[in-house]
């Protein structure tokens, strides 16, 4: 099964019978968790830069000493000066090409040919396209988790949009110790140090760490068995913690040695619409020869809010441990910046 880069003709396409399975999945668990491309959270721009937040703080809290003589002038001003932070929208840009000998020979199988059966792609624009849209919401996902800015200020430079993993405020070194309980309690003390605020709070990592934090809440004493004797295992899907409920998310796109604390109540999807089009369109490309040809054009970018209000786990152990592992750690085996 190899994909090419080709016009789908009839004899790099071939058509075959049976249930259409992907063999590569498709969920792109943060994209929608955040709304997805055209959803209700979306947000629109006529600008490719857009901010992510205005701020203003504080000074640090303390007691005022004011005399009754003191208060007789009024006192220095103090003015608040806002900052800007911003993020930027990208290009997705796939075309799609059918011969008309492809289109016109839906009848010619390949593989096992048993009478009675058809073609499982009735129409190959329709599966070609349903295909792409859906390699553009896998690119957008692992573009929102691991993507590195990127400014333009040329139209022969590609902008890139910021992901979560550089977007998040507090960032911790694991120096490639594994993941243990006391990194977790660390980082989101420190988050909240840094103002972090937990509202809509999730944990997002791939299958390693996602098997290493159900043993470690798993292992801690007192943890509750199943009642029954007939059913066993654990997959921790929610951690009450001291400032506040979080939800885990088990996702593909996340570096294998990453974890990610992301505050889903101040992220959306930025979209940046083609006047009289849209975002994500279809349209048809000049014709040029006896195929069918569209390209899929679309603009988005990631407002991922402030960003204090998350926090990255980087460089953990990947290698496999025993189930049993508690995963203790002290608090010399990492750096927290």
């Amino acid at each position: 099964m190899a994909n090419t880069t080709e016009t789908a003709k009839v004899f790099n396409c071939p058509n075959y019978a049976g249930t259409l399975y992907s063999a590569t999945p498709t969920q792109t668990p943060f994209l929608t968790l955040i709304g997805g491309i055209g959803g209700s959270k979306a947000l629109k721009t006529t600008n490719f830069k857009f901010p992510t937040c205005s701020l203003y703080e504080h000074p640090d809290a303390s007691q005022p000493a004011i005399s009754e003589d003191a208060s007789l002038t009024a006192p220095t001003p103090y003015t608040y000066v806002r900052t800007q932070e911003e993020n930027i929208t990208q290009i997705f840009h796939e075309t799609i090409s059918v011969s008309y000998d492809k289109m016109a020979n839906g009848g010619r199988l390949s593989g096992i040919n048993t009478a009675g059966t058809s073609n499982n792609v009735p129409s190959e624009l329709d599966f070609q396209t349903a295909r792409t849209l859906e390699k553009i919401a896998r690119d957008i996902e692992y573009t929102f988790l691991n993507g590195i800015y990127q400014d333009s200020s040329a139209s022969n430079t590609a902008r890139k949009t910021r992901g979560m993993l550089a977007a998040a405020g507090t960032q911790l070194d694991a120096k490639t110790a594994a993941l243990s309980k006391q990194m977790i309690d660390d980082i989101m003390r420190e988050a909240w140090s840094a103002n972090a605020q937990f509202n809509d709070f999730y944990l997002f990592m791939n299958g390693t760490q996602k098997q290493r934090l159900s043993a470690i809440y798993s292992s801690i004493t007192g943890f509750a068995l199943p009642a029954t004797r007939t059913e066993s295992g654990v997959n921790i899907t929610t951690i009450e913690t001291d400032f506040g409920v979080v939800k885990i998310v088990l996702d593909r796109f996340m570096p294998d040695s990453a974890i990610l604390g992301a505050d889903l109540s101040v992220i959306a999807p930025v979209e940046q619409e083609t006047p009289s089009k849209g975002n994500f369109f279809r349209e048809a490309l000049s014709k040029k020869g006896a195929a069918e040809e569209y390209q899929i054009f679309g603009e988005i970018g990631l407002d991922h809010g402030p960003s204090f209000m998350h926090f990255a786990i980087t460089n953990l152990e990947t290698a496999s441990t025993d189930s049993d592992d508690s995963g203790e750690g002290t608090d010399d085996e990492t750096g927290l910046e």
